[in-house]
């Protein structure tokens, strides 16, 4: 399989940083949901995994999953870490059909699984730290629904 191409690769990589990184719950400004697809998609054909933390339903994180999953022919797995419902405005039942909806559009035929974080704001389920310390929650504990077996 080949690799995108470097610039292909940092726009994807500057993108997920971007949506990974917001903490607010208004928008920046106007959303303007179509992508430049040309590189995006290039880099998307050859994702396997993704992981997409704080997820809460908006429309921009809606249509981001949308053109994921239309793009990502070789796409083994998603998981999509829903934000704790007890720190945002959103339902977890809402979510959770966006994103049924969002990976009905998938072209390959990978597993997407969907979880609730119990940490505030989704946590840090990437810290090792916190992987060590057997007195906090698990980020990955309650699973909502495989929405596909592969």
């Amino acid at each position: 399989m080949c690799a995108p191409s470097s610039d292909a690769s940092q726009l994807l990589t500057d993108l997920i940083y971007c949506l990974q990184s917001g903490k607010c719950n208004q928008s920046t400004g106007t959303l303007n949901l179509k992508f430049k697809e040309v590189p995006i998609e290039s880099a998307m054909l050859g994702i396997s995994e993704m992981y997409f933390r704080e997820f809460r339903g908006d429309e921009g994180e809606v249509a981001f999953l949308k053109s994921l999953f239309k793009s990502a022919d070789v796409l083994e797995m998603a998981v999509i870490m829903m934000a704790n419902p007890s720190f945002t405005q959103f339902s977890p039942d809402d979510a959770l059909s966006k994103v049924k909806s969002a990976s009905e559009l998938s072209r390959s035929s990978g597993k997407v699984v969907v979880v609730v974080s119990g940490g505030p704001e989704g946590g840090r389920p990437w810290s090792f730290q916190k992987g060590t310390d057997f007195s906090c929650e698990d980020p990955f504990s309650v699973v909502v629904e495989n929405l596909r077996k592969a």
